[in-house]
């Protein structure tokens, strides 16, 4: 009774200055949020409400009215109005890009949903925070008699005082509101509205405030924007006379205090890759990478969540692992002993739903764990069901509506990759004794390279089909194994490279000492190595 009093008093309070208008396009009704950009005003709002409307009448407060139309119309069911010069509706607060968005989120259980009434008084009620993710805020009214409608899409949710999120959607059988983060909001804007005054920040700056996990300075750059690129520059920074990288730094720090990860958050909404690469020890790492060697399981789920490759990239050349992280993450965690159980739990379950692969095992590989019995007893749960299919059905997957290539141009190009490298001739086998490499597995895209797993082998193939490599795990080949692989006896063992070059337009590949091998288009097969004298069973379409 006493909330519901409270709310009735909020609607009758005078109005305090705020972004807040009603709108109402034809039949429907609903709310938005007034943004400026120079001189001009804007409005912000569920695109549902005013979609396919000429002309949208606006209420501001003090029943201020005026006239809007759509500018465009974002996906997800964001619109962007522009409203009439003439209506003088006042502009001047701005969205605040709420750098303190995920301490906020993760401290603050309730907030006060904002709205505007057609007769110009603002009414706010309150809200508990049910749950979250990197693009939404899920509510629930406080007050059982308070339900949320339809006509309050668009309202403004607000924590702590700030601007949380635009109210997107009510969800009328749970009774829940869908707002969606003002941070995922400003980044969908951020291009039409980069016209706005602003100062810069150097990468020195970026990479100070991450060394130091200095609040005040990180909250600075998050308000600033700084493009993508600036922020990689900081990140890869590093004080004079110290070799560790500002991120290096920064995920060491957070491995206690764990709050700063919400900066990384905010810097991934700023534009910084989830797949960010750098150098550790003179090696090429990356984000996902440097988290899971460096046992920091929460900045591990963030960039998965956020959308990093499950496989992080790492160069095996000479590298002395039979089962690296690159091609077995899932195996690898298992088998860890820096992780909980617990933990190891938390990141396989991230680790399948980004995609990870769990090839079959064969009895001549060197990998620590064999079977999905083995991997399940490590990580105390029966998550993983079954292995990975191979070929057409992941990158169906991959470039389905939802996947994490989808509209981009590699689902042509992938389409179109060879799904068998072989040697037609027994005699030139070459010196890491193979016979036919089937590429069962993309694992990864870098630069214009795409990554296969194939039994034991690694094949890597540039974009236009040119340039080819497979990686063995062996004792014969080329090159020089480093020390620490000796294994039992004299034999020593590390990943080797034959790089191979594809013969101008032919099916024909050559490596540097002249032999050659035959690749085409085929299935997957069972997963194995084929007779030296003959090639996988190939169907016509090329497919599964």
């Amino acid at each position: 009774m006493r909330l519901a009093l409270a709310v009735a008093l909020l609607s009758l309070a005078p109005s305090v200055t705020t972004a807040q208008v009603f709108l109402k396009a034809g039949a429907e009704v609903g709310q938005g949020v007034l943004r400026s950009r120079g001189d001009d005003c804007f409005i912000l709002a569920p695109a549902h409400v005013v979609e396919g409307a000429d002309s949208i009448q606006v209420v501001a407060e003090l029943r201020r009215l005026g006239r809007a139309s759509v500018e465009t119309v974002y996906p997800g069911d964001l619109a962007l109005l522009r409203v009439d010069r003439a209506s003088g509706l006042p502009c001047s607060e701005q969205w605040d890009a709420a750098p303190r968005l995920m301490d906020r989120l993760n401290t603050v259980v309730d907030g006060s949903l904002e709205s505007r009434n057609e007769d110009g008084s603002l009414q706010r009620r309150f809200v508990k925070i049910v749950s979250y993710d990197p693009q939404f805020i899920v509510i629930k009214a406080v007050a059982s008699n308070d339900a949320f409608f339809r006509g309050l899409s668009g309202s403004m949710l607000r924590m702590g005082g700030s601007p949380a999120g635009l109210l997107l959607r009510v969800e009328s059988a749970s009774g829940l509101g869908i707002v969606l983060r003002n941070d995922h909001l400003t980044d969908m804007v951020r291009t039409f509205f980069r016209e706005e005054a602003r100062q810069t920040v150097s990468p020195a700056d970026i990479g100070q405030a991450l060394t130091t996990l200095d609040t005040s300075g990180l909250r600075r750059i998050i308000d600033l924007h700084p493009d993508g690129a600036s922020v990689e520059e900081g990140m890869r920074w590093a004080p004079a006379g110290n070799e560790s990288s500002a991120i290096e730094r920064f995920l060491k720090a957070t491995q206690e205090r764990r709050y700063g990860l919400n900066w990384l958050d905010s810097l991934i909404s700023l534009g910084l890759s989830p797949d960010f690469e750098f150098t550790s020890e003179k090696e090429s790492t990356n984000l996902l990478r440097a988290a899971i060697l460096g046992g920091n399981v929460d900045a591990a789920l963030l960039v998965l969540k956020r959308g990093a490759w499950p496989h992080p990239y790492e160069p095996l050349d000479l590298g002395y692992s039979g089962d690296p992280l690159f091609l077995h993450p899932l195996e690898y965690v298992a088998a860890a002993t820096m992780f909980e159980r617990s933990e190891k739990q938390q990141l396989v379950t991230a680790l399948l739903d980004a995609g990870a692969i769990l090839a079959p095992p064969l009895e001549n590989e060197y990998r620590r764990l064999k079977n999905l019995d083995d991997i399940n007893a490590r990580i105390g749960t029966n998550a993983i069901k079954s292995y990975t299919a191979c070929c057409g059905q992941q990158v169906d997957r991959l470039c389905s509506r939802s996947g994490r290539l989808s509209g981009s141009d590699w689902c042509g190009v992938l389409r179109r990759v060879p799904r068998v490298v072989a040697v037609p001739d027994p005699s030139k086998v070459t010196a890491i004794g193979f016979a036919a490499v089937q590429l069962a597995y993309l694992i990864g895209i870098r630069g214009n390279d795409m990554y296969f797993m194939g039994p034991e082998r690694l094949v890597r193939v540039s974009r236009d089909l040119a340039s080819w490599a497979l990686f063995h795990y062996t004792s014969q080949g080329p090159g020089t194994c480093p020390e620490e692989t000796t294994r039992m006896g004299s034999s020593v063992y590390c990943w080797r490279v034959v790089p191979l070059t594809r013969i101008g337009d032919t099916d024909m590949l050559e490596d540097e000492i002249g032999w050659r091998a035959k690749y085409r288009l085929g299935t997957c097969v069972p997963w194995g190595i084929t007779a030296a004298n003959s090639l996988p069973t190939c169907g016509p379409s090329g497919r599964d």
